[in-house]
């Protein structure tokens, strides 16, 4: 008897899921005429907002980018130094990062700030969907034997696929030393799985 044909399948399943992460980034800039005084007031800074944060057990604290550049005239000449560090916190507590941004705002004010889904988030989102996928394939399958006068389907072969919610571009922020409590709205993410295969349509 001879094998039926061979059809090709996709299915999806995805949802909207609030993000659970945000990224703070803080940063002190110093000019002056050499680069050893104004590292040194960097680095004091610096050193100091990093034992602040460090002390919030509910932010990832680490260092960012560390740049010491000339300024220079027209001529090239070397005019003066200028001296960026930079300091980030990750957190899942929003209200953590609304207040080191407060706590900070005078000496390294906030930078940038992203959102995004955690690895924990995600998984546990992706197992649900999985399921969800994987029975939209099967019946997708089978309606489409069905509709083609066969009775049944075989799994020939099968691919997972996953969809990973990008973390968009960091927002700019206004540095202002007095800036009211930072409001906070992360917004959400849509995490989405499929499966892509071959079925052997069966009489």
């Amino acid at each position: 008897m001879n094998p039926g044909p061979v059809l090709s399948i996709s299915a999806q399943a995805s949802t909207d899921v609030n993000k659970d992460l945000a990224t703070a980034l803080f940063a002190v800039e110093r000019d002056g005429p050499l680069p050893g005084p104004v590292q040194a007031q960097v680095n004091e800074v610096l050193a100091a907002a990093m034992a602040e944060l460090k002390a919030d057990s509910r932010l990832k604290v680490s260092s960012g980018h560390y740049n010491t550049y000339a300024r220079n005239d027209r001529n090239g000449k070397i005019q003066g130094w200028r001296v960026r560090a930079e300091l980030r916190a990750e957190s899942a507590d929003m209200d953590a990062i609304s207040q080191a941004s407060d706590k900070l705002a005078a000496r390294m004010p906030l930078a940038s700030l992203g959102f995004s889904l955690s690895k924990a988030a995600h998984e546990r989102v992706e197992r649900s969907l999985m399921q969800e996928a994987a029975e939209h394939f099967y019946q997708k399958a089978r309606d489409a034997a069905k509709a083609l006068g066969y009775a049944d389907v075989e799994l020939i072969d099968v691919s997972y696929n996953q969809a990973n919610p990008g973390t968009p571009a960091p927002r700019l922020m206004a540095a202002r030393a007095d800036a009211a409590s930072l409001p906070i709205e992360p917004g959400q993410a849509q995490v989405s799985v499929s499966f892509s295969g071959r079925v052997l349509l069966k009489r």
